[in-house]
């Protein structure tokens, strides 16, 4: 290591013969040359040669031995010096033997900081402070959604990257959604951004209803089309297995050589797909069973109120009350026929997709075991959830 430290005002103040000529601090272990002239040992080793010889930056003159110089080695660690942190305002003085002592704990003296990557220094009495709270490379989580980063990148991670932070849409101007959830907001499938135009999702299996819509539009044509939309998928669903069955040996049972593995691949791909597709209609399906069974639930309301109102009308104003209490039993009758009806479409129209998959089945059992991950039987218990 080079000489002893000492400050840059006290430095002024000290005879240059204590100073090493190369490292320009206190002499340490102090060593003479052939030619007189003092060094600290290991600023002079790094001055060896290669062929173990020395060359003196003073004189230039060439040797090959060091004398440890112990008289000047007493004077200086003899010497009274100030802290070399003094221009820090610590207040320490004595004599250089001490000053290391003095600097181990020295509450001026500088410290790396022990985050990962900071290149700053600071005083040991101010460093809990700056690796805890002051630090930009310090490890902080995330308050939103608790990843780990560092304090600069927490920043810039708030503004723009984590998806838990609340925005607001640029097309609808809806305030209050988290970032990770704007693809969706925004998606033209199933989002629900209100300046986000689509189509029917049914259009490509035969759905008639060809102009774009906005969410509000879209859920109410799938209200009043469910019915047509579910017979639709059905249909697409025994089209595609008689592609497929048209495929199979009828003989061996084994898949023909034109039908590779790909295609059966891409069949399963699709009918899940599609069956995908029921599980959304089926939820739309029920979500009109329940408007239809909050309509169910009014008009026995209102035909109590009727008949409680009965006993305390005159036979002239029966008339207009019994009238409106028959239309109301019309209306009732007429709900609960076309409920009926819906339920038993559906449920008809499900068994016998299952009817006819079950006999394709029984002709070829190496199909079945094909396409085990199609699960038809579960297209049976969605049209028997309306049930």
């Amino acid at each position: 290591m080079p000489g002893f430290r000492v400050s840059s005002t006290a430095k002024v103040a000290i005879d240059k013969k204590y100073l090493c000529p190369l490292c320009q601090l206190i002499f340490k272990d102090p060593v003479q040359t052939d030619c007189g002239h003092v060094y600290c040992h290991s600023c002079l080793q790094k001055l060896k040669r290669h062929d173990g010889g020395f060359t003196c930056p003073v004189d230039m003159q060439s040797f090959d031995k060091l004398f440890p110089d112990n008289f000047m080695k007493r004077e200086v660690l003899s010497l009274i010096i100030h802290c070399p942190n003094s221009d820090d305002d610590c207040k320490w003085k004595g004599e250089v033997r001490h000053s290391e002592v003095h600097l181990a704990s020295c509450p001026a003296e500088k410290e790396q900081c022990t985050n990962n990557n900071c290149p700053t220094k600071v005083k040991r009495s101010e460093l809990q402070r700056h690796v805890q709270h002051e630090c930009l490379y310090r490890q902080q989580l995330c308050p939103l959604c608790n990843q780990s980063m560092t304090a600069a990148v927490l920043k810039v991670h708030l503004a723009q990257e984590c998806k838990m932070t609340k925005v607001q849409c640029d097309r609808c101007g809806r305030e209050g959604i988290l970032r990770g959830e704007m693809e969706n907001h925004l998606n033209p499938d199933h989002g629900d951004c209100e300046e986000v135009e689509r189509g029917c999702r049914f259009e490509q299996i035969g759905c008639t209803f060809k102009e774009k819509m906005k969410p509000s539009e879209a859920k109410k044509h799938y209200h009043l089309t469910s019915v047509p939309h579910l017979n639709l998928l059905l249909s697409f669903v025994l089209r595609l297995e008689k592609q497929v069955m048209s495929h199979i040996n009828p003989v061996t049972g084994a898949f023909g050589a034109s039908f590779s593995g790909e295609l059966v691949k891409s069949s399963e791909e699709l009918i899940s797909s599609t069956i995908a597709r029921i599980d959304s209609v089926v939820d739309e399906t029920r979500d009109l069973t329940r408007m239809l069974g909050d309509h169910d639930r009014r008009i026995k309301m209102l035909e109590r109120k009727v008949i409680s109102k009965n006993g305390m009308l005159t036979s002239t104003s029966m008339h207009p009350d019994s009238a409106s209490n028959n239309m109301e039993l019309m209306i009732e009758d007429e709900t609960k026929c076309e409920q009926y009806n819906l339920k038993q479409e559906v449920f008809i129209t499900g068994s016998k997709a299952y009817r006819e998959h079950t006999a394709a089945s029984k002709t070829n059992g190496s199909f079945k075991a094909k396409l085990r991950g199609c699960k038809w039987r579960s297209l049976r218990h969605r049209a028997t959830d309306f049930q």
